[in-house]
Formats: structure tokens, sequence, C-alpha cells
């Protein structure tokens, strides 16, 4: 594509593709979209699907955990965020516009744990480059930093 020409086409989602990212070594590429999916794709020449994870929030961001593949306990876990739109969030309660940060295995396609944070909906989110924690961004305003407790790293839940 020296000339900026489009290489491959993939039609991943069936409303707006809101997020994309990638591994370090650039062969997994997640998507996410407000159609409340996220997509785990291979970076060759085929641009397979090898996993879609379905959630019950439209997503605005999605992550793959930086320690996918470390030689001494990988983490194989992807990041997502997102909730209710702006414009729906006075109309509901905070708990139900789902703004939490879910954390799920992206080998057996199952959540494993949430984190709350936001007051709305999340926008953007990234893992810290050692998988110690993450940060997020909201349309509440806040840059919240977390990190994750030993547990995470010691509980047979997170592996």
């Amino acid at each position: 594509a020296v000339k900026g020409a489009k290489i491959h086409q993939i039609d991943a989602h069936k409303g707006p593709v809101t997020g994309i990212s990638f591994t370090e070594d650039r062969m997994l590429m997640l998507s996410c979209s407000k159609d409340q999916s996220a997509k785990l794709w291979t970076m060759d020449e085929e641009y397979e699907l090898v996993k879609a994870f379905e959630t019950d929030r439209p997503l605005n961001d999605a992550a793959i955990s930086p320690l996918y593949n470390a030689e001494k306990d990988p983490k194989y876990h992807i990041l997502m965020g997102g909730g209710q739109d702006a414009k729906d969030v006075t109309t509901t309660a905070g708990s139900s516009g789902k703004f939490e940060t879910i954390l799920w295995n992206m080998v057996f396609g199952e959540e494993i744990g949430s984190v709350k944070g936001h007051f709305g909906p999340m926008n953007t989110l990234a893992w810290r480059r050692d998988g110690k924690g993450f940060v997020t961004g909201g349309e509440d305003g806040y840059v919240r930093v977390h990190n994750w407790d030993k547990d995470y790293f010691t509980s047979k839940k997170f592996e």
C-alpha cells in the first residue's frame, strides 16, 4: 500500500466500529463496536475471525493484554468498555448504564470480572505496558488509573 491503496476490507461488525487495537507483535487485532461486540482477528494474509465476544453494552474501546504472549504466566485477557450513550444517561440509573470496564478471557470467550469507575460512558482505555494495570477515560471528564492487586497474578480465576 505504498500509494495508499486498500489492502483488504473486513466486514467486521453490524454497527459503527469504535475501536481497534493490536498486539505488540501486530499478529492479532481486536475491533469493537456499538453493536455490543468485540472481535479478535488474525493479521496474516487471511484476516480470519478468531473469536467474537458478545456483551450486554455498546463498546467504545477494547484492548488485548500485553501479557498475552508472556513467557511466564501469560494472561489471555482483553479489556472492554463503553456503556449507554451519554444522551440517554439521565433517563436511567447510573448502575444500569453499563459503564464498568469488563475483563474477558480471550481463549474461553467468558467475562471474568469488571471494574467500576466512571459515571458515564467510557470512551477509551489502555493497558499499562507491563500489564500490571490499565487506564480509562470517560464522558465524565475523568481519566482513571487502575492497578491490579496481587490476586490478579496469583488467583486461578484469572488464568
